[in-house]
């Protein structure tokens, strides 16, 4: 089972937070945008904190 599956199935769907995920591949418009320099910043591969607190705010 892999990180995000199991934060899911065992913190997550729990609690009935079904708004949280870790992570996330592609861009959602109901989420902030970070900038730098003025500017959008890139989106982060998530395989980069993994564990370190990749968790986005419900």
């Amino acid at each position: 089972m892999s990180y995000a599956d199991f934060i899911d199935q065992e913190i997550f769907r729990p609690l009935g937070m079904y708004n949280s995920g870790y992570g996330y591949d592609a861009p959602n418009q109901q989420f902030a945008l970070g900038y730098g320099d003025g500017k959008p910043a890139p989106m982060l591969n998530m395989s980069v904190p993994y564990a370190a607190g990749a968790l986005p705010p419900p």
